[in-house]
């Protein structure tokens, strides 16, 4: 489904946005300096007062912040070694986004950034957390998509716009259907997505749930695919506590028992 945010308006208008509108989230302006900064941030920037401008935007549900501005110059001559970077030397920015008092559990944040490919046009460094910072995910790339698009930093075509994004795992085809001047739609031709004869049919040891069969397949990360009935799940939402309980015991014991490492 699409991502949802709110329209655009100039960057010196989100210090005062307050609330957000019934499924969308607010446009905010995190500043470094401010007395609520983290020890981290302020550690690097000082009170100095310097901002990122966000866009907070959610696909189906899922969250994403999408850093539009104040972000310095990543180096890296690929968006794989810019997000190499980030990892290794400006992690801070992740943690002022995605911990508390700014952030939340559940939070991610996208980095845009000028592309490095000549037939993008932009690229950008997702985060999550607990320090992780994937090649690919569709629906971070789904709320980057729709805040470049609303924001007009992407000129917006109605009925459909194309355009192609850089992502670290390579590029990122971008199909939007648009109307009155929102992304309605949006699908992705993701990156090269493929599943090894040495990783099918694995079976790990789960945690009350014994052995357990499974598959493990990359598409910009690594998946461990289960049916849900194998392990008595029932895919309902009123189950979600559940199922993510259980999602987390395999998904462990996956990492563990049967560790992966893309061949590039």
């Amino acid at each position: 489904g699409p991502g949802r945010c709110l329209p655009w308006a100039p960057p010196h208008a989100w210090r005062s946005t307050v609330g957000a509108l019934p499924g969308r989230s607010p446009r905010r302006s995190f500043a470094a300096g401010s007395p609520c900064a983290s020890s981290a941030a302020s550690a690097v920037w000082g009170a100095s007062g310097k901002t990122l401008q966000v866009v907070d935007c959610h696909a189906g549900g899922e969250p994403a912040r999408v850093v539009v501005g104040g972000v310095p110059p990543v180096p890296g001559r690929t968006m794989f070694e810019k997000r190499e970077y980030m990892m290794q030397h400006m992690d801070h920015y992740r943690r002022l986004l995605l911990l508390e008092p700014r952030g939340y559990p559940c939070q991610n944040a996208n980095f845009i950034l000028p592309p490095t490919h000549p037939d993008a046009s932009f690229g950008y460094v997702i985060a999550e957390q607990n320090a992780i910072y994937p090649a690919m995910s569709g629906h971070n790339t789904i709320c980057v998509a729709t805040a470049l698009l609303e924001t007009g930093m992407v000129p917006m075509q109605e009925p459909v716009t194309e355009f192609t994004l850089e992502a670290p795992a390579g590029l990122i085809g971008v199909s939007a259907r648009c109307a009155g001047g929102k992304a309605v739609e949006v699908t992705l031709r993701s990156a090269t997505s493929f599943c090894r004869a040495r990783d099918m049919d694995v079976t790990v040891e789960v945690p009350e749930l014994g052995k357990v069969t499974l598959d493990v397949a990359y598409g910009g990360m690594h998946y461990a695919i289960v049916f849900a009935d194998s392990v008595g799940v029932i895919l309902e939402p009123s189950r979600g506590r559940e199922i993510c309980r259980i999602g987390e015991m395999i998904k462990t014991a996956a990492r563990e028992q049967h560790p992966v490492q893309h061949p590039e």
